[in-house]
């Protein structure tokens, strides 16, 4: 599913709805950095964050989310102690920031969407701030565009997550600045006429 390109539709529709994204991830984990989902205002959920006991809560938290329209940024451990019928315990632990505010940002979410279908590269920027009342911005920066960029974490950071194809956290002061590089998937390209090229 194209996370970003349902985060469009749904911000056009003007249906409530809350982005997850996992920031962190430590030890072992269902799902990695960079990982959404969205859940809308009756808790349906598109994508997955890898099930079990962290989605549950996520699910839950973003419910509670859309009707107060706060942000917030949440740790999950996933010991023994939430253990359920819903998936394995990994002992891990999850850093996933909920933005019930990601309509606003539909636009760079459509920059990313758009540059998947263009296979082009780049990277996505969502800074958290505050942590009381924090606050949640999404700017989408074109592969040729990084050296424009002068924020925080700055140029040299950001092109070194593009170039590992990695995400990467970066924490300065109260922020959290996740760098997402969108890759297009690779393209298979099948030549000759034996049988590994023939369909039927």
């Amino acid at each position: 599913m194209n996370i970003h390109r349902k985060a469009v539709e749904l911000a056009g529709s003007g249906r409530d709805f809350a982005l997850a994204l996992i920031l962190a991830t430590e030890g072992s984990t269902p799902r990695k950095a960079g990982v959404k989902a969205i859940i809308d205002c009756d808790g349906v959920i598109f994508g997955t964050l890898g099930g079990g006991y962290v989605e549950i809560e996520v699910q839950r938290l973003a419910v509670e989310a859309c009707k107060t329209v706060r942000p917030g940024v949440f740790d999950f451990n996933l010991d023994d102690v939430h253990a359920t019928n819903d998936g394995p315990i990994c002992g891990g632990t999850v850093r996933v920031l909920i933005d019930p505010t990601a309509a606003k940002d539909s636009a760079a979410y459509a920059l990313a969407s758009g540059a998947i279908e263009l296979r082009k590269r780049g990277v996505l920027v969502t800074t958290a701030s505050g942590a009381d009342d924090t606050e949640v911005g999404v700017h989408w920066l074109a592969a040729d565009a990084i050296g424009d960029y002068a924020d925080f974490p700055g140029t040299g950071s950001v092109e070194a997550c593009l170039a590992c194809e990695a995400p990467a956290l970066f924490l300065q002061a109260g922020v959290e600045v996740f760098v997402e590089p969108v890759i297009p998937n690779p393209l298979l390209l099948i030549a000759g006429g034996g049988d590994v090229s023939f369909f039927d």
